[in-house]
């Protein structure tokens, strides 16, 4: 094998070892909350955005919610330009820790996006290793 393609691998298997830890970790972090939370309304209080460079934006969404007559306010894991000021979004929050918040919707899409993305990079590494074999053949 050359040494690019040598490098090539030594980047791509990595990389989709932590495409698919953070997939699972994210998966199991979803099915937590679809599973022990409970979904309500939450109204979004504020979103504040942070330049980092010219292109790049940080953007917490702030929402309050009441839980058992008591009122929190939290960071939302998600945000899309639609988010308004004053909009209702559905959440979920734990039982035993209300103050513990996930947005109730695309909560599949990060993770979905880590195993596509762990897939590719095992795929370019199976085709690079199968072309490696394939010459050696010839």
């Amino acid at each position: 094998m050359k040494k690019p393609k040598r490098k090539i691998l030594l980047l791509l298997l990595p990389s989709a070892i932590i495409f698919l830890c953070a997939g699972i970790f994210l998966t199991v972090d979803a099915i937590k909350f679809q599973r022990e939370g409970i979904k309500t309304q939450a109204e979004i209080v504020f979103i504040e955005q942070k330049d980092v460079n010219d292109e790049n934006a940080e953007i917490t969404v702030y929402v309050k919610y009441t839980v058992n007559n008591t009122e929190y306010t939290g960071k939302l894991n998600f945000y899309t330009s639609s988010f308004k000021v004053g909009s209702l979004v559905p959440i979920y929050y734990l039982q035993n820790n209300p103050s513990t918040i996930s947005y109730a919707r695309m909560q599949f899409f990060l993770p979905v996006l880590f195993f596509v993305s762990a897939v590719v990079c095992l795929g370019f590494c199976v085709y690079i290793f199968l072309s490696k074999q394939v010459l050696n053949e010839l």
